[in-house]
C-alpha cells in the first residue's frame, strides 16, 4: 500500500506542478523510494520462502535482515544523491 501511494505522489508531481520548483526532485526520489520498498520485501520474501521446503532464513525477523536493509538503504542514498546532482546540472544549463 505505501508503494502504491509512492507512485500516486511520484505520478503526480511529474504531471502537475504541484510542489513547484522541486516537483522534478520529489517525482525521481518517490520513484527510487519505490525500488527501496520492493528490494525489502523482495529480499525478505525470497529468502524466508526459498529453497522451498528449506528456506535459508526463518522468518522475517532474523537478525541477517538488518545488515542486508542497510546494504538496501547505502544503495538507496547513493542512487538518490547521485540523481539529485544531475538534475541539479540538469536545472543549471
Amino acid at each position: 500500500m505505501l508503494t502504491l501511494a509512492t507512485f500516486g505522489v511520484a505520478a503526480l508531481a511529474g504531471k502537475t506542478r504541484v510542489f513547484g520548483r522541486l516537483s522534478s526532485y520529489v517525482e525521481t526520489i518517490s520513484y527510487s523510494v519505490t525500488l527501496l520498498f520492493l528490494g525489502i520485501s523482495t529480499v525478505t520474501e525470497t529468502l524466508t520462502r526459498v529453497p522451498p521446503g528449506a528456506p535459508i532464513v526463518a522468518g522475517p525477523d532474523a537478525p541477517i535482515f538488518k545488515p542486508l536493509y542497510l546494504v538496501l538503504l547505502v544503495l538507496f542514498l547513493v542512487g538518490v544523491t547521485m540523481q539529485i546532482r544531475r538534475l541539479r546540472t540538469a536545472a543549471t544549463t
